[in-house]
């Protein structure tokens, strides 16, 4: 069932986000962790195209990570065919998947989770990426879960390829290259911080980011700040 009081928050929040600073990497990781809240999924990713192939670059949690890697690695799943199609793939049960997706499917099923929605990020059919949204029990998306899920992807799609525009000198695949190296940042920090903490790598990144939105600083700053220093946020 759809949040629609989570659903507008995300949409106010979204709204202010635009008038601010192109940070993709952050935007990609609000937007996952948004749908997730406003379905009520297990867990949600993000991936980008890179020429005719998929990258991975955001996830909710470990295990939405474990699953959006084998889609990248196998070039495979449901953000792929959304993409191919433009228009959603919903999967209510991936175990009846694995004839449509061999490498991907057995892999999703094995981690625990069963149900899949990809979402294409498309603006004026200029493909950006595809997201994904994962359930740990079979489901049927309803129509109204898609449509916020689309929702939320075409102001993602709209920001990424702004954030291009604007910025004039790069280019979506540039954009794509910032969110790589973001991502590379982020998930070192999550595992120092986790190490040293002595909690698990996704309670890391919620100080993290907690803490970045206590200090107005980008999540970037924090984790490399957590890197070069002894630092561990509350």
């Amino acid at each position: 069932m759809t949040d629609q009081q989570a659903l507008s928050r995300v949409l106010r929040q979204f709204a202010r986000t635009m008038t601010g600073s192109y940070d993709i990497t952050e935007v990609l990781y609000d937007l996952s962790g948004s749908v997730a809240d406003v379905l009520d999924a297990t867990a949600a990713g993000v991936a980008l195209l890179d020429g005719e192939e998929l990258r991975f670059v955001t996830a909710t949690s470990d295990l939405g990570t474990d699953a959006e890697r084998a889609q990248e690695r196998f070039q495979d799943g449901p953000c792929l065919d959304s993409i191919r199609e433009n228009q959603p793939v919903v999967v209510h049960d991936i175990g009846e998947c694995h004839e449509r997706w061999p490498g991907y499917a057995p892999v999703v099923e094995q981690l625990g989770l069963h149900a899949v929605l990809g979402i294409p990020l498309v603006l004026d059919d200029r493909r950006v990426g595809s997201l994904d949204v994962y359930s740990d029990e079979p489901r049927s998306w309803s129509d109204d879960e898609v449509n916020a899920a689309l929702v939320l992807a075409d102001v993602a799609a709209a920001y990424v390829v702004n954030a291009s525009e604007l910025l004039q000198s790069q280019r979506t695949t540039e954009q794509l290259q910032r969110a790589l190296a973001g991502r590379v940042v982020i998930e070192q920090a999550k595992g120092v911080l986790a190490e040293r903490a002595r909690i698990t790598t996704e309670e890391a990144f919620q100080r993290i980011r907690a803490s970045a939105r206590r200090q107005s600083v980008k999540i970037a700053d924090v984790c490399r700040r957590v890197i070069d220093t002894d630092y561990v946020p509350d």
